[in-house]
C-alpha cells in the first residue's frame, strides 16, 4: 500500500478513501471481534472482491468497479463474456 495524498486545491480524493474506510469498518470490521490477524485478513480479502467485482456502486453509473475499469481499458469483463 502506497500513501498518496491529493493534489492542493482538488482534496476530493480523500473524501472517496474517507468514505471507504467507513463502509470497511461499517460492514466488516465492527461487525465482530476477531481472534486473529489472519480472521480478519481473510475477511478482509473476501469483502474486498465482493466490493470491487459483484457490488455495483451508484457513483460509477451501478457498475462494480471491474466493470467500469474494463469498460474504461476496453475490456470486456467475465460477467459480461459468459452472458
Amino acid at each position: 500500500m502506497k500513501r498518496v495524498f491529493a493534489t492542493v486545491g482538488r482534496p476530493t480524493g480523500n473524501a472517496v478513501v474517507e468514505r471507504l474506510i467507513l463502509t470497511l469498518k461499517t460492514e466488516l470490521i465492527w461487525t465482530q471481534d476477531w481472534s486473529s490477524l489472519e480472521e480478519l485478513q481473510a475477511a478482509l480479502d473476501a469483502w474486498l472482491h465482493v466490493y470491487n467485482t459483484q457490488r455495483p456502486h451508484q457513483a460509477l453509473d451501478w457498475l462494480t468497479p471491474a466493470e467500469r475499469r474494463a469498460k474504461n481499458l476496453g475490456l470486456a469483463t467475465a460477467a459480461k463474456m459468459a452472458c
